[in-house]
Formats: structure tokens, sequence, C-alpha cells
């Protein structure tokens, strides 16, 4: 029985962090300290949440194309944004959904998912629920190219999407014209369950000629000197980073 029990442990892979394969299996175990944060968050966060009335409504305007040389930016909630230059939109990481599994979302996205329909690329940050959300990337459709890092994209295939391009660290992706997707390192994790295939995460840069845009995903101030350096000028960072207590 011990043999077959650490059998199944190589097989599995245990905890090892991804070093180039995106392919092997990780388990989440249950570490020092884990009740203390998971059952917090549930009594603190979770639960009241339930119970609480939705805030906002959903804006009825239009995404306007910007002018020439302009770009237009547009938070639709968490980490969900719309990228417009006067011929091009991207999202990142689109969620309209108001129910991750039984998270209850407090405030209504931004806009509905047919105010985004006209993209011309999808941008994936990593596979976690609140960023790769399959009922939204549906809505919007599923024939529009969808970048995504590593690992991921068997995720989006088996579910019907057509045109999934998977980018390694630094790659580029040109969905037309001169935009040019490019996808950076974050630090964070990618895998959707507590026992799944390890999956790659990333930010990314959005540039149309002079012009450049950086979306960091989830991520920490680690390898943000490297990306600057690499990338060149940024006109604006888009951070959606979470506070952190320590």
């Amino acid at each position: 029985m011990r043999k077959l029990v650490q059998t199944l442990r190589q097989k599995a892979g245990g905890d090892k962090r991804m070093e180039g394969d995106v392919t092997h299996r990780v388990s989440v175990s249950a570490g020092e300290g884990w009740s203390k944060r998971n059952f917090g968050f549930l009594q603190r966060v979770a639960l009241p949440a339930i119970f609480t009335p939705r805030r906002h409504t959903y804006s009825s305007r239009v995404f306007p194309t910007p002018a020439a040389g302009k770009l237009r930016l547009t938070w639709i909630g968490h980490a969900s944004f719309l990228v417009q230059t006067e011929r091009h939109n991207v999202l990142v990481d689109p969620n309209f959904a108001m129910w991750l599994g039984f998270l209850k979302r407090l405030r209504k996205p931004g806009s509905r998912s047919s105010g985004c329909r006209a993209s011309i690329a999808v941008l994936i940050t990593h596979a976690h629920f609140d960023h790769l959300n399959i009922r939204s990337l549906r809505a919007i459709g599923t024939d529009i190219p969808v970048v995504v890092p590593g690992g991921v994209a068997k995720l989006l295939r088996r579910r019907g999407f057509t045109e999934v391009h998977e980018l390694d660290y630094w790659e580029s992706f040109k969905p037309g014209g001169d935009l040019e997707i490019r996808l950076t390192p974050t630090q964070h994790w990618g895998a959707r369950f507590l026992h799944d295939t390890h999956r790659r995460f990333g930010a990314y840069l959005i540039r149309q000629g002079a012009r450049q845009v950086f979306h960091c995903g989830d991520s920490v101030p680690d390898g943000f000197t490297e990306i600057g350096e690499r990338a060149g000028k940024i006109d604006v960072a888009l951070m959606p980073i979470g506070r952190m207590k320590t």
C-alpha cells in the first residue's frame, strides 16, 4: 500500500511548481494556517455577501471608437478591462457572471457582454474562475481569437472555442494590422482546481504603434522591473492587485 501511495504521488507531481512543463499534476494541500484563513474568509466575506443586496446598475452606453492616436480604457469590474484603439477592441479577463460557485458578486459589472462582442481579441491572464469565465466568453463568441498562457488552451478548445492562441513568456500574437499582444511573466499560480494540471499565468503588453498598455493580471511587484526594461515606454498600466495583510 505504501508503495502504491508513493507511486501515485510521483505521478501527481506533488506540489512542484512549473518550470517549463505545463502538463504535470499538482495537489494543493492544506498547510499551516489553512483553516484559519479559509474559514475566516467564509465567515467575514462569503456568507455575509449572500444576504447583501447587489449594487450598481448596468451602463446603457455604447463604447464609441476613439479618435486616431487615442486610447480608450473601460474598467468593467474586477480584473476585466476593455482596451480600445481607433481600429481595435481588446478584452482582458472578461467576467460578467453574478456568481462564482457559492461566491456572490456584490457589484454588477459595468457592462453587459453584448456591448463587448465587437472585440478583435480576448486575453486571459490565467485559469482561475474569476478570470477565465466560460459563460462570459461564450456570450462574446466562440470564434473570437482568445490568447492564453501555456497549458490553458485545451480548457477552451474542448468547450468549442475555435481560435485559441497559446503563448510562452515574451511571445507575441498579432491579431490584425499593427496591433501586437505580448505575454509577460507574473508571480501567481494557475491551477483551476485543488487537484489540477498546473497551468501558466501571465500579464499582457498591448501595443499599437508607439502606444502601449500593460495589464498585470494577478501579480506582485517582483519582476516588474524586468518587464519595464524589456517593454520600453508603457503609456498606461492596469494593475488590479488586491491589498494583502501580512
